[in-house]
């Protein structure tokens, strides 16, 4: 990530400004400190001006998509990243039948046929939580 460090300098008769393109250390120091939401929440200023309410980023990976009733279905939440400087360090899911589970990488066998969506939350070594609703598993007789 590419920073700019604003240097003005008085000359008479005018101020003059010069923008000198600077290397962020790491890549991430263009997140600045938290802000508090109109919610009450926590935010992050990102880079292009936009704000985000977390920073962690939920991805889940799940196979098959298509099943039959019993047949256990994978769920896969490894590659989820943490906000800057942070770690996932809990995972926890929701299967769309009123099932449950938890960790990285778990599996799940739908009792009854019909379409499921699965939602991953992953929380990070600094508190901050991230949500994802996974792909859509079809589930047969």
């Amino acid at each position: 990530m590419r920073l700019a460090l604003l240097l003005a300098v008085a000359l008479l008769p005018g101020c003059f400004v010069f923008v000198l393109p600077l290397e962020a250390p790491g890549g991430d120091a263009g997140i600045t400190q938290p802000v508090t939401l109109a919610d009450g929440g926590t935010g992050y200023v990102l880079p292009d001006g936009g704000v985000a309410q977390s920073l962690v980023e939920p991805v889940c990976q799940v196979s098959p998509l298509q099943t039959s009733a019993g047949t256990p279905v994978t769920f896969d939440g490894q590659s989820s990243q943490g906000s800057p400087g942070a770690e996932v360090v809990a995972w926890s899911w929701t299967f769309g039948d009123g099932a449950s589970g938890q960790g990285a990488l778990t599996s799940h066998a739908y009792a009854d046929a019909g379409s499921f969506v699965a939602t991953l939350t992953a929380t990070d070594s600094v508190g901050q939580t991230g949500s994802i609703s996974c792909s859509t598993v079809t589930v047969s007789p």
